[in-house]
């Protein structure tokens, strides 16, 4: 009910809780009182009014601001791509890209590049290239952006909807009851490559994903904020992110079923669904203080109220990384992330690394008005830590230029990620690297050990942090280490 729907007849809003903004709030508010005067009814079932000295003051409270980020290079290059199908019909020459003046200088460097190709497109954002030749305009939903989109249809081929890929794995993944004008679904059918989910009616059960969460930091060339104190860091910086979705939880009523994990045996699906993407967030290494599931979820909480953010926009788990965040000593760093859930990044999570020891404040607070002890405790002891955080400068250490002829390549027995079809994401192992008279190619193996496949090498992603890589030289196919730093 944000969307700005004007249905003068609307007369009450009821709040069954309290909006995760105050700007929510208004926007909500203000679908009733169109014709007539309007009434709201909130039902304050955490006890927020009470906890910031009642209703005035909780009115009262200013709005909070609005972000706008730039820099995502993923949404950056479809407008380029868009923007290239029209400029070459229009008169002017340079003058017709002064309207571009005050975007970000990256998005002008893909522009003259795409309408004067000098370089080759990188190779995170050759995908795109690649789709947009059916046409930009068609292929890029504003919603998502580059991700893939599903329509859902139920029987003969009614539509219930559409959903872009990160909304499809929390909501109609396979298996999962999906609710369509409060009607209950069962995705019975998850087409990846045709875009399509099919569904058919079912009793108004529940069902929440088991999901798999692993985020692979950029140290040290993607520190974006670096804050220590001992042994103990907090850092926003660039990332990959490994969402897998492996079964379902389902309730019916006060009953719950036992878990049902995709496989072999699954009626719904044979393997995981994985959305691997890069994007930015904040990556948390206290090892004094040991951070249960549920004090983190409490400390995503608190920031997303704070900071008006919707929790759908943020995401969380366990970060992991063979390098220290200066990229000098091979190790095994563990710890909570929470980051950003957009492809690309919105870099929403900026505002936590800059505002850490207030959000922990918060968060505590929230745990007590709970009654959550071990909570408390827990928040308790990082805000200590919190509090002697200082900032660090950054001391990179950069990969050796490349000696001409030579190419950066995952190492054989490394594990990559592949980009597949329609924005399918699959783990690979390297095999080796060769040349065909169609271009490079890795050669790999797949989740299927008796199935081995060729791919380019623009089709196979490192890992951050964890996958190594070696110089290649494709004239002789010899092979050689990469000095300095662990590369990935």
């Amino acid at each position: 009910m944000e969307l700005g729907i004007d249905i003068g007849e609307i007369d009450v809003v009821v709040f069954l809780g309290t909006p995760p903004s105050m700007k929510s709030f208004w926007q909500r508010l203000g679908r009733a009182g169109r014709k007539n005067a309007g009434a709201c009814l909130l039902i304050d079932n955490e006890d927020l009014i009470a906890s910031v000295g009642g209703l005035a003051n909780y009115i009262n409270r200013p709005l909070e601001p609005n972000w706008l980020y730039l820099e995502n290079r993923y949404i950056q290059y479809s407008h380029v791509l868009c923007a290239a199908v029209e400029l070459p019909g229009q008169a002017g020459g340079d003058a017709r890209l002064a309207i571009f003046d005050t975007l970000p200088k990256s998005f002008r460097r893909l522009l003259d590049n795409e309408l004067d190709p000098k370089e080759p497109v990188p190779n995170d954002l050759y995908e795109l290239k690649q789709k947009a030749q059916a046409g930009p305009h068609q292929e890029f939903p504003l919603r998502s952006a580059n991700e893939p989109n599903f329509k859902v249809n139920g029987r003969f081929g009614k539509s219930l909807g559409g959903l872009s890929y990160s909304y499809a794995l929390r909501e109609a993944y396979p298996g999962a009851i999906y609710y369509y004008m409060a009607r209950p679904y069962r995705v019975v059918q998850f087409n990846f490559r045709d875009g399509a989910i099919r569904v058919c009616r079912e009793k108004k059960w529940s069902t929440n994903p088991v999901r798999r969460v692993m985020v692979f930091p950029k140290f040290p060339d993607g520190v974006l904020q670096h804050f220590a104190a001992g042994d103990s860091f907090l850092i926003e910086t660039e990332m990959q992110v490994s969402e897998q979705i492996l079964g379902f939880n389902e309730q019916r009523g006060s009953k719950r079923e036992p878990v049902h994990m995709y496989g072999p045996n699954s009626v719904y699906s044979q393997r995981s669904l994985n959305r691997f993407f890069r994007t930015t967030g904040v990556c948390l290494y206290f090892p004094k203080v040991n951070l249960q599931e549920q004090t983190a979820n409490t400390l995503v909480e608190a920031f997303c109220a704070e900071f008006g953010i919707q929790d759908r926009d943020i995401g969380s788990g366990e970060f992991f990384s063979r390098v220290d965040p200066e990229g000098l000593v091979e190790t095994r760093f563990r710890g909570l992330c929470i980051y950003d859930a957009t492809n690309g990044s919105l870099r929403l999570t900026e505002q936590l690394a800059e505002s850490f020891t207030r959000v922990v404040e918060l968060a505590r607070e929230l745990a007590a008005r709970r009654n959550e002890g071990s909570a408390v405790e827990q928040l308790g002891s990082l805000a200590q830590v919190a509090e002697s955080l200082s900032p660090v400068t950054a001391n990179l250490v950069r990969g050796e230029v490349l000696e001409k002829g030579w190419i950066e390549v995952i190492s054989p027995g490394e594990t990559g990620i592949y980009h597949g079809d329609g924005g399918r994401r699959e783990e690979v192992e390297i095999l080796g690297v060769r040349y065909t008279p169609k271009g490079a190619v890795y050669d790999v193996r797949s989740q299927d050990p008796n199935l081995k496949q060729s791919y380019g090498l623009r089709c196979v992603e490192p890992i951050f942090g964890v996958t190594k890589t070696c110089l290649w030289n494709p004239d002789t196919g010899e092979m050689k280490p990469q000095t300095g730093a662990h590369q990935s």
